[in-house]
């Protein structure tokens, strides 16, 4: 048996014993560690999963999905997609954070934060260049706002993760 198939099988272990209350994280155990760890990763991914198929739903967002699913028929797919970019930010995010090793996080953090207002910003701008909206100039210059705030608030996000990154190396 090689040392990969030996440590998953100790995972497993803890996994189910933490799951049965017999590990707790007081008692200082690694394996109960492991345990929590393998089952935050899987959640996030899962979780991220599920985010990715609503978002790129939401973004396509064909009228034979709102047929299927029965829910009202919107006379245009603006707010679906806004909300699909979102979730697509939001699934990219929680990507990210299942591949954090060390578990310890309050959120998303600054990454998912850009990554979430970058997605949004970006659909939203895509709609108002394309989408043929025939939108009043005051709409106009607050959905171009709102663009310019979550782009920009992107920009200062990613300069600040770069910056970060450097005084920690």
């Amino acid at each position: 048996m090689t040392a990969k198939v030996r440590a998953d099988i100790s995972t497993s272990r803890a996994t189910s014993q933490a799951l049965k209350g017999q590990l707790s994280p007081s008692s200082g155990n690694l394996s109960y560690h492991a345990a929590v760890m393998v089952d935050r990763e899987r959640l996030l991914l899962i979780d991220g999963v599920i985010n990715l198929i609503l978002g790129i739903m939401l973004l396509i967002f064909p009228s034979s999905l709102v047929t299927f699913l029965g829910v009202p028929e919107p006379q245009i797919s603006f707010y679906p997609n806004i909300l699909g970019g979102v979730l697509l930010g939001i699934a990219i995010a929680l990507f990210l954070e299942s591949g954090n090793s060390e578990g310890t996080t309050s959120g998303l953090g600054l990454l998912g934060a850009l990554i979430i207002n970058l997605c949004g910003g970006l659909v939203l701008g895509a709609w108002l260049s394309f989408g043929g909206l025939g939108l009043p100039l005051p709409g106009l210059i607050f959905l171009w706002g709102l663009v310019i705030i979550l782009v920009g608030i992107s920009c200062f996000e990613l300069i600040t993760t770069f910056c970060i990154d450097e005084k920690s190396t």
